[in-house]
C-alpha cells in the first residue's frame, strides 16, 4: 500500500468515527466577499467580511527559479479528481528543504515558509510575518498566493475529496475538541499539515500569540478595499477554523503577523501576465476567465465597470443610448451616469411592436413573448399550437410536463399522464390504471364510483341494475347510473359520487325556517337510512367533483347540464346546514338560558362552492333547539 493510500484509508476510518460539523464559523461554503468589496475600518481590532467579492489584479514576474526542487512519484486522490504530486525543494537562500504539493500545474508549499526576515518572530517551529514582509519573504520563483489562487486549491480538494475540503488539509493532531463529540483534528490526507499555530496580534506595548490550537492562518496578497479612497488596503488572511471543515477569508484591522505558504510561479499569473508596475496602471489582463486590472498595488481582479470599458468600451455621451452584449447580458450606456449599467429586458430585445409582435426572442436562456409587452413565454405562446393533430401529446417545457388538452397545454393530471387527455372523442371510454377503473367524461377521467363497481360500467343506455333496494337506469350520454328513493309522497332522485349516495334534490329548500334539535344530525328530515353529511363529506364531495371535471361543470343551475346530476343551484345561492357541535356565540340575540348553537354551513354559489366553518349563529328558540334558515341534502353511506 502507498503512502497516499495509507493515509487515505486512516482518513476514511476518522471519518466514519468522527460526527461532522458546519464547514466553517459562519458559512457552509469558502467564504467570499462581494463585488464592491465593503469598506473595513481600520480602527477596528477585527473585522471580518463574508459577501462575494470580485477582486481585480494580478501580477506577472519574469520566471526565475534557481532553488531545487523534485517531485515524488504521482499520487491521486480519486480516479476523476485532479493528482496531487507530493515533492521536495531546496529554498537557495538558507538551503532549507520544503515538502510541496502539485496539483493541476500548481505547486505549493506543503510546510510554512521558515525564512528569517528582519521583523518576523520564531515559535512553534514556523516563522510569523508582518503583511509586507509577507509579500517579499518567497524564494525566487515563487510569490505569496493571491485569494483566486487558494479559491483554486480549496476548489481542486473538493472536486477530489467533497466539500469538507479542510479535513484532507488540517493536522492529525494539535487541533482542540470542537465539542464532546466532535474532534477539532483533520485528515492530512494530502500531507498539507495546516496546524493550529495561531496568529501574533501587535499592539503598542506587547505582541500576543493568540488562538493557537483552535485556528491556522496564512497570509494572502490580495488586499481589501479597493474601491475606497480614504480606508487601509488591508490583505485578506485564510483561516482554518476547528469548528468546521471549509476554510474561509477575514481582514484584520489591526497589526497582525501570520504565516506563510509559498505557491511556485510556474502556470500562474506571475508566470503568465508580466509585471503590473507604474508605466501599465489602468492595463487589463484575463487570466483562466477572469479579467485583471493593473493597480497601484498590482495586478487585481477587475471590477464590472473596468471590464464592460474594455470590452464594451467607454461609455460616453456619442454612444449614449446603445446595447451592447457581454456575455449573455445586455447593457446600456446611460446618459445620466455615462457608464455601462445593465439593459431592461426591453431595452435588450426592442420595442414590443411592429415585427416583435406575437414573436419570441431570447435573453439570458429564456424566451420572451412579445404581446404589448415582453414577458416570459408561457406554454402555450412557447409550444406548437395544440391543436387536433396534438390531442394528448405530451410536451416539455422549462422542465415542467403538459398535455394538450381542449386547445391549449396544460400540467397534466396523474390520471392524464397514465391515461391521456380524454376528449369528446373518447368519452365513453373505459380505462384501467392498475386496479383502478377510469371512464372518460366529457373532458376528464372520472374514477368508478360505488355504484360502477357493484353494477359495472353504464355503457348501454337504459341498462337496469338494483343496489341497496334501489333501482338505477344507465344514462349511457354522461355514463351515469341515476336511480329513484320514494320515501312517502316524495320521490327523490339518487347519483353516486365516489362512494357515498347523495339526493339530487333537497329534503327541505333554502330560506325554509326549520327547528334542529340538539344532535343537529338532521336524522328526523331525512329519508330512513339517510344522514345529513357531515363536514368532511361535504369537503370531500367538493374535492371530488372539483378534481374530476371542474367545480363550475359540477354545480350549475341548469340541472340537465350537471354530470353528475346533484342539482345543488336551484336557486342563485344556497346554504346547506352541516351537523355541528354547539358554540358560545356572542350577542345576547344568540343566546338562551345560557344555550346557543351553530351551524357549519356548506356555501354553494353559481360555480362555485366551499365549505365555511362557523359560519353563522344560529337562533335558539328554545332550550336545546336551533332553528335553521339553510337547505338540508341527505347522504346513504356505505
Amino acid at each position: 500500500m502507498t503512502s497516499f493510500s495509507r493515509k487515505w484509508a486512516l482518513c476514511l476510518a476518522s471519518l466514519f468515527l468522527s460526527v461532522f460539523v458546519a464547514c466553517s464559523d459562519d458559512d457552509d461554503n469558502f467564504l467570499k466577499h462581494d463585488e464592491d468589496q465593503e469598506e473595513l475600518s481600520s480602527e477596528a481590532e477585527e473585522e471580518s467580511s463574508s459577501s462575494e467579492k470580485q477582486k481585480d489584479g494580478s501580477s506577472s514576474s519574469e520566471k526565475e527559479e534557481d532553488s531545487s526542487s523534485s517531485e515524488e512519484p504521482e499520487s491521486s486522490s480519486s480516479s476523476q479528481g485532479p493528482k496531487f504530486i507530493p515533492g521536495t525543494f531546496v529554498d537557495e537562500r538558507d538551503g532549507r528543504e520544503y515538502k510541496t504539493i502539485t496539483m493541476n500545474g500548481y505547486t505549493w508549499m506543503a510546510e510554512n515558509l521558515r525564512y528569517s526576515t528582519p521583523n518576523a518572530i520564531d515559535t512553534l517551529n514556523t516563522l510569523y510575518y508582518s503583511d509586507s514582509e509577507a509579500v517579499e519573504a518567497c524564494p525566487r520563483g515563487w510569490h505569496l498566493p493571491n485569494e483566486d489562487e487558494w479559491d483554486d486549491f480549496f476548489a481542486g480538494v473538493e472536486k477530489a475529496y467533497g466539500e469538507m475540503g479542510g479535513y484532507y488539509l488540517k493536522s492529525r493532531e494539535g487541533w482542540e475538541a470542537y465539542s464532546d463529540s466532535v474532534d477539532g483534528n483533520g485528515c492530512d490526507s494530502l500531507g498539507f499539515n495546516v496546524q493550529p499555530l495561531g496568529q501574533f496580534i501587535v499592539r503598542s506595548k506587547e505582541t500576543e500569540l493568540r488562538n493557537t490550537g483552535i485556528n491556522a492562518y496564512f497570509w494572502t496578497s490580495t488586499l481589501a478595499n479597493r474601491n475606497s479612497k480614504s480606508l487601509r488596503r488591508l490583505p485578506y488572511t485564510v483561516c482554518f477554523y476547528t469548528s468546521g471543515w471549509t476554510p474561509g477569508y477575514t481582514v484584520f484591522g489591526n497589526e497582525i503577523l501570520n504565516p506563510v505558504r509559498c505557491l511556485k510561479n510556474d502556470n500562474t499569473m506571475a508566470d503568465s501576465i508580466g509585471s503590473c508596475g507604474d508605466a501599465n496602471v489602468g492595463e487589463m489582463f484575463m487570466f483562466r476567465d477572469h479579467y485583471y486590472a493593473c493597480d497601484t498595488t498590482g495586478w487585481e481582479r477587475a471590477f464590472l465597470k473596468e471590464i464592460l470599458d474594455f470590452e464594451l468600451g467607454k461609455c460616453t455621451s456619442s454612444i449614449t443610448g446603445t446595447v451592447s452584449m457581454f456575455r449573455d447580458t445586455a447593457y446600456i450606456c446611460r446618459s445620466k451616469s455615462m457608464e455601462w449599467e445593465e439593459a431592461s429586458v426591453k431595452e435588450a430585445l426592442g420595442e414590443c411592436e411592429g415585427d416583435n409582435y406575437k414573436t419570441i426572442k431570447f435573453y439570458q436562456g429564456k424566451p420572451y413573448y412579445c404581446n404589448l409587452w415582453w414577458s416570459e413565454a408561457t406554454a402555450n405562446e412557447y409550444l406548437p399550437a395544440c391543436d387536433s393533430t396534438k390531442i394528448s401529446d405530451f410536451e416539455t417545457y422549462r422542465d415542467t410536463l403538459f398535455i394538450c388538452d381542449r386547445g391549449s397545454w396544460k400540467v397534466p393530471t396523474e390520471t392524464q399522464v397514465a391515461l391521456g387527455t380524454c376528449d369528446k372523442k373518447r368519452k365513453g371510454e373505459f380505462m384501467a390504471v392498475g386496479d383502478s377503473q377510469f371512464v372518460c367524461m366529457d373532458h376528464f377521467w372520472r374514477p368508478f364510483s360505488i355504484l360502477e363497481r357493484e353494477l359495472g360500467a353504464c355503457t348501454k343506455n337504459g341498462a337496469k341494475g338494483t343496489y341497496r333496494g334501489m333501482e338505477f337506469v344507465c344514462d349511457a350520454s354522461r355514463n351515469l347510473w341515476k336511480g329513484t328513493l320514494q320515501d312517502s309522497a316524495k320521490t327523490y332522485g339518487v347519483v353516486a359520487v365516489d362512494t357515498l349516495l347523495w339526493l339530487t334534490n333537497n329534503v327541505m329548500k333554502t330560506h325554509w325556517s326549520v327547528e334542529i334539535s340538539d344532535s343537529l344530525n338532521g336524522v328526523a328530515f331525512c329519508p330512513s337510512g339517510w344522514i345529513m353529511p357531515s363536514k368532511d363529506e361535504w369537503t370531500n364531495m367538493i374535492a371530488y367533483v372539483t378534481r374530476y371535471g371542474g367545480l363550475s361543470a359540477e354545480f350549475t343551475i341548469d340541472s340537465t347540464a350537471a354530470i353528475y346530476g346533484l342539482n345543488m343551484v336551484e336557486e342563485k345561492e344556497v346554504d346547506y346546514w352541516v351537523p355541528s357541535q354547539q358554540y358560545s356565540c356572542s350577542g345576547d340575540e344568540y343566546s338562551f338560558a345560557g344555550r346557543s348553537c351553530m351551524a357549519t354551513a356548506a356555501e354553494v354559489r353559481e360555480g362555485s362552492a366551499r365549505i365555511s366553518s362557523a359560519w353563522a349563529c344560529g337562533y335558539v328558540a328554545s332550550a336545546g333547539v336551533c332553528t335553521s334558515t339553510s337547505a338540508i341534502r341527505c347522504v346513504l353511506r356505505p
